[in-house]
C-alpha cells in the first residue's frame, strides 16, 4: 500500500451496502499498481453500522492509507461526495460504489496516463456490465461511439443526452468539488451529468480512454438501493433548469433547448427538419450503431480472481 501523498483519492461511495461486495470493491482498489492513491469509505447515514466489520477488515490487509468518513444522517449521494471530496488529498477523485470494482490493476494509472497526455480535467471510458448472475451484457454508456471523440463529446453529452456512465468517471478534484457545491441545493442523488454538463459549459475539457476501466454491476447502485426513481427523475429535471437558467447565453445550453423543442414537434417532416437544424446529430446516432464491442477475451471470471485476495 502507497505511503506518499496520493495521486487518486478513491472514494467508495455506501448506502446499506453488501459488506461482501464492499471488500471486493475495496479488494480492486488495493491491488492497483504504478500509482499513489488513498481510499475513503464515505458512508450516507446507512441504517446498518458495518464500521468496526470494514475496519477490522482493513486493518487485516494492511491497509494504511485510508479514511472513514461515516455521516449521521442521510443526506444524499452528491452531499455525501462533498463530505469526502473535503478530507481527500488526492489531485484526482475516483467515485466508486460498493459491486463496482476497478477493471485491473493498471486502472488507476490508466486514468492518470489519460489525464496527463491530454490535458484533461475529467476522464472517462469504457466499463463492463455485468448482471447480479454475474453474466456480462452487452451494454454501454455513452451510447454513441463519437462520444468519445474529443470533437463530439460535448455536444453528444449536453445536446443529445448521451450520458456518460458515472462510474467509469474520474476528475480532478478541486473542480468535482466546486461544481458539486455548485448544485447541492438543487440535486439529491445524480452527481455524474450535472458534473460532466458544468465542466462541459465552463470549458473545462473531457477525454476518453481507450481501455476497459470498470466492471459495473448493472442496476444495484447506491440509488437504486434507496428507491428513489422517483427523486432521480426529479433530479435530472431540476438540473436542467437549473442549467437553462444559470448557463441561458452558453451556445450548446441553447443548442440542447432548441434540440429538445423539436423533439416535441409532432408536425410532418420532423426527418427532414433535423437533417437541416442538426445534421450532427445523424451522425450521433450512427454512432450508436457501430458502438464499440466487448472483447471475446473478456470473462466474468477475470473479474472474479480479480477481487479475489491473493
Amino acid at each position: 500500500m502507497p505511503n506518499n501523498e496520493p495521486l487518486f483519492s478513491v472514494i467508495v461511495c455506501c448506502y446499506n451496502p453488501d459488506l461482501g461486495k464492499l471488500k471486493e470493491t475495496i479488494i480492486s482498489i488495493i491491488k492497483q499498481k504504478k500509482i499513489e492513491f488513498e481510499i475513503i469509505i464515505s458512508d450516507d447515514g446507512s441504517k446498518i453500522d458495518f464500521f468496526n466489520d470494514i475496519k477490522c477488515f482493513c486493518d487485516s490487509l494492511g491497509i494504511l492509507n485510508i479514511k472513514y468518513n461515516f455521516l449521521k444522517q442521510n443526506v444524499g449521494t452528491v452531499k455525501n461526495i462533498i463530505s469526502a471530496l473535503k478530507i481527500s488529498k488526492g489531485i484526482y477523485s475516483k467515485v466508486i460504489s460498493p459491486g463496482d470494482y476497478l477493471y485491473d490493476e493498471n486502472s488507476l494509472k490508466n486514468y492518470y496516463d489519460v489525464f496527463i497526455k491530454q490535458n484533461a480535467d475529467l476522464v472517462f471510458g469504457k466499463a463492463v456490465y455485468y448482471s447480479i448472475e454475474d453474466e456480462i451484457l452487452d451494454r454501454k454508456a455513452p451510447l454513441s461511439r463519437f462520444t468519445y471523440n474529443k470533437y463530439f463529446v460535448n455536444k453528444n453529452v449536453l445536446v443529445y443526452k448521451d450520458y456518460i456512465l458515472g462510474a467509469s468517471i474520474a476528475c480532478k478534484t478541486a473542480l468535482e468539488l466546486e461544481f458539486l457545491e455548485e448544485i447541492e441545493n438543487d440535486v439529491r442523488l445524480v452527481e455524474d451529468y450535472p458534473l460532466t454538463a458544468l465542466l462541459i459549459v465552463n470549458n473545462y475539457k473531457l477525454a476518453a480512454s481507450k481501455e476497459n476501466l470498470i466492471w459495473y454491476e448493472c442496476g444495484l447502485g447506491v440509488s437504486t438501493q434507496m428507491g428513489s426513481f422517483n427523486i432521480l427523475n426529479k433530479d435530472f429535471v431540476s438540473f436542467d433548469k437549473y442549467l437553462d437558467k444559470e448557463y441561458s447565453e452558453n451556445k450548446l445550453v441553447k443548442k440542447s433547448l432548441a434540440f429538445k423543442s423539436y423533439n416535441l414537434d409532432t408536425k410532418k417532416l420532423k426527418f427532414f427538419k433535423y437533417l437541416f437544424k442538426f445534421p450532427d446529430f445523424y451522425l450521433y446516432k450512427v454512432g450508436r450503431l457501430f458502438h464499440y464491442k466487448n472483447s471475446k477475451k473478456i470473462n466474468i471470471v477475470n473479474k472474479n480472481k480479480f477481487i479475489k485476495i491473493d
